[in-house]
């Protein structure tokens, strides 16, 4: 299998976890994120403002987790850096307006916040990425001289 396609599928994956996750309704998805700030946060995590935190981290972390492999998608489709940049901003921020589009559906009221918080962790992944590339490339050609 090429990258190109292990990207892609991953890529899949992600989007299918995110999107899933907009589909549960409000009292299964606060179910599911009290029980994994029980897990991972005993008493503190338990109230709210540690189950608050632990939402918008996960958001962030997963949108970062899309952000770098969009990038790295996107990386072995094309060399074209205009072309990169446009994609990966409209998909930057589609991604986030169609996940609060989908809690409309689901019962959950949408925010305007929670877009701005998604593409942001969104950018974090691509930029995250873009600077590990540099810096390997960077220690390649150095180990080269």
């Amino acid at each position: 299998m090429t990258k190109k396609r292990i990207y892609f599928v991953i890529l899949c994956l992600i989007l299918c976890f995110i999107w899933g996750n907009s589909l549960l309704s409000r009292e299964v998805s606060g179910a599911i994120s009290h029980f994994i700030a029980d897990i991972l946060g005993g008493e503190q995590g338990a109230s709210d403002e540690g189950h608050h935190f632990l939402r918008k981290a996960a958001h962030f972390c997963e949108f970062a987790a899309l952000g770098a492999t969009f990038l790295l998608w996107i990386s072995e489709i094309t060399d074209h850096r205009g072309f990169k940049l446009t994609l990966c901003a409209l998909f930057g921020i589609s991604v986030p307006l169609i996940d609060e589009t989908i809690q409309i559906f689901s019962g959950r009221g949408p925010a305007l916040s929670d877009v701005w918080l998604d593409a942001s962790g969104y950018a974090f992944g691509v930029l995250l990425c873009t600077a590990v590339h540099f810096l390997a490339r960077r220690h390649r050609e150095k180990a080269g001289k």
